[in-house]
């Protein structure tokens, strides 16, 4: 898995974070991995995103684990897909 995907995997963990906002949040700050990494302040610059969501999500996405769900679906022989992936 690339950091891209680890970072698609990542969104998908936080409450909230829903596959359009996905795409928008890409779109804003240019790749997964930059909104993996992006602060509160960062998401509050985004249309449709409070400071409370903002903070919420970048509370949520500090303590996400995606290592461990990618062990764990590979223990189960589960492939997880993302965006990324072709269609």
């Amino acid at each position: 898995m690339t950091p891209n995907d680890n970072a698609y995997i990542a969104l998908n963990m936080v409450p909230g974070i829903g596959a359009v906002l996905v795409r928008n949040m890409v779109a804003s700050l240019g790749s997964p991995e930059a909104v993996r990494h992006a602060t509160a302040a960062d998401f509050a610059r985004m249309p449709g995103v409070g400071r409370a969501r903002a903070e919420a999500f970048a509370e949520a996405l500090s303590s996400v684990d995606e290592a461990a769900e990618i062990r764990r679906a590979e223990s189960s022989r589960v492939r997880l897909v993302t965006f990324a992936d072709p269609a």
